[in-house]
């Protein structure tokens, strides 16, 4: 606790009183927020009685999170405070969530009281290294840099230089970013940096600088002693070479990835670069040299993707068709099935829906199937068709995922004004999982439009 209190005192943030005036300035008495207040409070007794240990944290933490945004901390730190009662430091993930909340509206002081609370020492400096990065990204760089050196894990203090490597460079400040990144000392980081140097380097338009970085970064990775992780890296590398026009460059970086698996992912992704980058005849070529079936379905889903956002929907289902047909292929069945599954939702995202349908009803073992159907039941929710997403949503077997799509279609319900049809459904279902996701997708959609309509609401404290 002093340590946190130092580091406030360090930052000259205001310290409130924990859970009170730490929170956050959404304009406590808006009659808006009061609605989605008393529905979050619902959900959260709703969601303390639930069974499964993991299920009812997972709530909790959601709930949480929301109510923190709705500017009642002391509630949302109640909320965390239900995950396990009975046992020190299983509500980590839901305080971290509220710390974030904070800390994205400018409220330092009150993060960092909340980080307090926080049992687990890995994932307070989890939660520290990311507040770094928020601080950064405002601009506060030297305040960035004091709350670095307070973080006592020595990986996630390196992270979090990354970070304020990468906020310099995306300021502008490219020679300030350099010097940060090459200080790190622990080598993936370090090489993560320059990876995140070369870019901001590539859209400044200095590709001959960007290809020099990337060489610094390549060398950083090469010197990492966990395997995995340096491939791992290395594919990032590679990527980033592509962007900057070195794609020789980057298949000497690929050549140097050990495990087939990491290879095989750094191929897929050379090849959505280089179709990105206009080269289609290069990427199928790519595609083509992949050894594994589902590893050409994925690479070629994720071109079609691309090819949908760049607005060619014509390129892209002819994409997705060849990526089916790979998969198909695929003689290892929980491969293809999760490749279909993947395919399934890209076709649903550029607007086929029927083939979508098809091509899950087509899933072996069925309850693959149950990902995808969740899947596209969100994305129908969040653009507005109620009608198609809830027939989906019957469809879920698993209460997890069914609930969850459930909270998407309370959610769109209540964006189109029409909160109480969702409330009614909540009203009739049996199961607590349920009912309280209904609740939770009602205050989501209140409040987000209250941030909307009010955004002095989430104003950066002085």
């Amino acid at each position: 606790m002093k340590s946190i209190v130092r580091v406030i005192a360090v930052l000259g943030l205001a310290v409130g009183v924990l859970g009170g005036e730490a929170a956050l300035s959404f304009g406590a008495s808006a009659p808006e927020l009061t609605e989605a207040r008393g529905l979050l409070q619902q959900a959260a007794d709703l969601a303390a009685t639930i069974e499964d240990n993991y299920l009812r944290g997972k709530l909790l933490g959601n709930i949480g999170a929301v109510q923190a945004q709705a500017g009642d901390v002391p509630a949302a730190l109640r909320t965390a405070a239900r995950v396990r009662p009975d046992r020190i430091g299983w509500n980590g993930d839901a305080l971290r969530d509220i710390a974030m909340i904070q800390a994205k509206a400018g409220d330092y002081a009150g993060a960092l009281q909340t980080v307090v609370l926080i049992y687990d020492q890995m994932e307070k400096a989890y939660t520290l290294s990311d507040i770094v990065k928020l601080q950064a990204q405002a601009g506060d760089i030297d305040g960035a840099r004091r709350l670095s050196d307070t973080i006592s894990d020595a990986s996630w203090k390196a992270a979090a230089v990354r970070d304020i490597a990468a906020a310099q460079a995306e300021a502008g400040d490219l020679r300030g970013g350099l010097a940060t990144a090459v200080s790190i000392q622990d080598q993936s980081w370090r090489a993560s940096a320059l990876a995140d140097l070369a870019t901001a380097q590539i859209r400044a338009g200095d590709r001959a600088a960007a290809v020099k970085t990337l060489s610094l970064a390549v060398g950083s990775a090469a010197k990492m002693t966990d395997r995995a992780l340096r491939d791992d890296t290395l594919g990032t590398i590679a990527v980033v070479q592509v962007r900057a026009g070195d794609r020789e460059g980057a298949r000497r970086t690929i050549a140097r990835i050990r495990r087939k698996d990491f290879r095989a992912d750094a191929d897929q992704c050379l090849a959505v670069m280089q179709a990105e980058l206009g080269d289609i005849s290069g990427a199928m070529h790519t595609v083509a040299a992949l050894q594994r079936t589902v590893d050409q379905a994925n690479a070629l889903r994720r071109i079609a993707i691309g090819q949908a956002k760049a607005g060619d929907r014509v390129a892209a289902e002819h994409t997705l068709g060849f990526a089916l047909q790979a998969a198909n292929r695929s003689r290892d069945t929980s491969s293809r099935a999760s490749a279909l599954g993947d395919i399934a939702v890209a076709q649903a995202e550029v607007g086929n829906l029927q083939e979508a349908l098809r091509i899950i009803a087509s899933i072996n073992p069925t309850y693959m199937r149950e990902t995808p159907l969740q899947q596209i039941a969100m994305m129908l929710a969040q653009a507005g068709d109620i009608v198609q997403s809830s027939q989906l949503a019957a469809q879920i077997g698993i209460a997890e995922y069914r609930a969850e799509a459930l909270q998407r279609i309370a959610t769109a319900h209540t964006k189109q004004g029409n909160s109480q049809e969702a409330l009614a459904e909540a009203g009739r279902q049996v199961a607590p999982l349920m009912r309280a996701r209904i609740l939770l997708g009602v205050a989501e959609a209140i409040v987000e439009g209250s941030m909307a309509a009010n955004p002095q609401r989430a104003v950066r404290r002085p």
